[in-house]
C-alpha cells in the first residue's frame, strides 16, 4: 500500500488533525513545485502537533522502504506478480514523489507486466481473486459511454476510467462481445462524498433508462463511481423500474471509485462463470444504495441529536436498533427493492460507515 495522504479518523477532536495532514500532504507538493505555496505550507504545519506529524512522516518513510522492497522480491522472482495499490488521495500531494521513484524502479528493472500500481486498497484482495478464477481471459462487454473520459473520483489522483481498465487488466478480464454488460452510470457534474453531503442533491438521469433499452445484454452489471461513499439511489430506483430484474448480476458504489470497481470485477466473474448469489446481490443494493446514499444521513443525524460522536467508536445497542428500524423503514418506501424480507443491521465499527445486515 502506497500510504494514504494523511491519518485515521478516531473521534471527533481528531477530525482537525485528518484535514490539517490531508492540507499539508497536498502543499509539501505544491510547494516543491512552485515556492509561493511556502508560505502557507508552513502556516499549516505549524498548526499540526509535532510528535503527530513526525509519526506520520516516519510512517510515509517506512511503507515507501517497504515498497520498494516488495519490487526488488519480484525481481527476484519470490513474488510472481504484485499490485501497489494508493490509497485515498488525490492529484497533489507526497505520494506523487513516492509512485514516481517506484514506478521508475518497476520500468528500469523492466518489470511492468508484474508490477501494477493503482488507485483503491480496500478491494484488491476481490480484483486478485478474480485474476486467479480467470486462468484464460473472460470477456465481457462495456458501455462507458455516458462516463466523462477526464473524470477524477474523489480520494483518487487519475481518471476513473484509467483505473477501472486497469483493474480489467488485473482480474483477467477483457472488453469484447459478451452477452454480460458493464454499465458504468454518468459522472457529469461535480462528485460528492455521501458522507458528509447530503444524498438529496442526487438525481435520476433522465437519458440512462432508453439508453440501456436500446443495448444488447442477457446480465448486466450496474457500477457506480460518481460520487464517494454511496450510490446515487435515485438513480438506480429510474434503473430498476424499467428493466428485467433478473437480469441483473452486480452493482457496486462502494465507498471510493476503485473500491467499487474491484468488489464489482469479482460479481462479475463469478456471473460470468455462472454464479449469481441474488442475497448477496440484494445486500449490496441495500448496503452501497439505500444505507449509504439514504439512509446514513438520516442515523448521522439521529446520532447527533441523541448527543453520539459519529467519528467514534459506538458500542451501543441502541444504535444497533436504531439503523435496523431505519432500513427496515426504507426497505418499505423504497420501490427499487421488490424482497421487503426485514432485515437486522449493526455497526461493526460503533460508526456508521458501514453496516453488516442479515435477513430476519
Amino acid at each position: 500500500v502506497i500510504m494514504r495522504l494523511t491519518t485515521t479518523v478516531t473521534d471527533s477532536n481528531n477530525l482537525e488533525i485528518w484535514e490539517l495532514i490531508f492540507k499539508y500532504s497536498q502543499w509539501v507538493h505544491k510547494a516543491e513545485l512552485d515556492l509561493k505555496y511556502k508560505e502557507e505550507l508552513d502556516q499549516i504545519e505549524s498548526q499540526i502537533p509535532k510528535e503527530t506529524l513526525r509519526a506520520y512522516l516516519n510512517a510515509r518513510k517506512r511503507n515507501h522502504w517497504a515498497n520498494k522492497e516488495v519490487i526488488k522480491l519480484v525481481l527476484d522472482g519470490v513474488i510472481d506478480y504484485a499490485v501497489l495499490v494508493q490509497e485515498d488521495t488525490t492529484t497533489y500531494g507526497m505520494h506523487v514523489k513516492e509512485q514516481t521513484i517506484l514506478r521508475d524502479l518497476i520500468e528500469n528493472n523492466k518489470l511492468n507486466d508484474k508490477v501494477v500500481i493503482k488507485n483503491g486498497t480496500d478491494e484488491m484482495v476481490a480484483l486478485l481473486i478474480a485474476r486467479l478464477i480467470n486462468t484464460t481471459p473472460s470477456v465481457v462487454a462495456v458501455d462507458d459511454s455516458m462516463v466523462d473520459p477526464k473524470f477524477i473520483a474523489m480520494y483518487e489522483d487519475r481518471p476513473v476510467l484509467e483505473n477501472f481498465r486497469r483493474s480489467l487488466d488485473i482480474a483477467n478480464l477483457k472488453e469484447g462481445k459478451s452477452d454480460t454488460l458493464i454499465f458504468i452510470t454518468p459522472t457529469s457534474g461535480k462528485p460528492v462524498d455521501l458522507c458528509f453531503e447530503s444524498p438529496d442533491l442526487l438525481e435520476a438521469n433522465n437519458d440512462v433508462v432508453p439508453h440501456l433499452k436500446s443495448c444488447s445484454y442477457t446480465k448486466l452489471g450496474i457500477l457506480d463511481v460518481r460520487d464517494a461513499n454511496g450510490g446515487n439511489v435515485a438513480l438506480l430506483e429510474s434503473i430498476l423500474s424499467e428493466i428485467d430484474n433478473d437480469s441483473l448480476v452486480a452493482y457496486s458504489a462502494r465507498n471510493t471509485a476503485s473500491n467499487a470497481i474491484g468488489t464489482f470485477l469479482l460479481d462479475i466473474t463469478l456471473a460470468l462463470k455462472g454464479h449469481v448469489n441474488r442475497k448477496y446481490l440484494r445486500h449490496r443494493i441495500l448496503d452501497d444504495a439505500l444505507y449509504q446514499g439514504s439512509v446514513r444521513s438520516l442515523l448521522n443525524q439521529w446520532m447527533k441529536e441523541n448527543g453520539y460522536d459519529v467519528w467514534k467508536e459506538n458500542e451501543d445497542r441502541r444504535l444497533n436498533e436504531t439503523v435496523t428500524k431505519l432500513m427496515n423503514d426504507a426497505i418499505l418506501k423504497q420501490n427499487m427493492i421488490v424482497d421487503k424480507t426485514p432485515i437486522k443491521a449493526h455497526l461493526p465499527w460503533g460508526r456508521s460507515f458501514e453496516i453488516e445486515m442479515e435477513d430476519v
